[in-house]
């Protein structure tokens, strides 16, 4: 038994945004959310940053390269019982255009553009509703502020 807190912080999810107010779900493939709607995660790789990992997991689980990548400003957290550790995720937020094209690969099998509403219908993690329900909330201000912006294609 461990005297510590043992807390991680080496997973990321990404919002995708398009630039008509929804979101994108993709349904997995395999393992213990197999059939399940979710987000872009993934770990990132030797020395990146979680941003880093989050465009390069946008890119490699949809093919998409967004405008710009911002900080959806939460992080989801939960108990990982198989690993004793608290596990903290941040979320980003990706926007892209209308007519992006989506490729998936191997992870998923099918893609959704969604609304909020759906989204929160469909997502199976807490954590990812409550974010996705706070980029809803923050949107209804106008756009995401420019302090929030990580990277920009551009």
């Amino acid at each position: 038994m461990s005297n510590g807190t043992n807390v991680a912080c080496d997973a990321v999810a990404v919002i995708v945004l398009r630039a008509d107010r929804k979101v994108l779900l993709l349904k997995r493939s395999a393992g213990f959310l197999k059939g399940a709607w979710a987000q872009v995660t993934g770990r990132p790789d030797g020395d990146e940053t979680l941003w880093q990992a989050a465009l390069r997991e946008l890119h490699e689980e949809t093919a998409l390269v967004p405008e710009c990548l911002y900080t959806a400003d939460y992080c989801d957290h939960f108990y990982n019982p198989a690993e004793d550790r608290v596990e903290i995720v941040p979320l980003f937020v990706a926007n892209v255009p209308v007519e992006a094209e989506i490729s998936l690969n191997r992870e998923h099998t099918d893609y959704r553009w969604v609304t909020f509403d759906e989204a929160d219908d469909l997502l199976p993690f807490n954590g990812h509703r409550q974010a996705v329900k706070k980029l809803h909330e923050d949107l209804k201000h106008g756009e995401l502020p420019s302090w929030r912006r990580i990277w920009s294609g551009n």
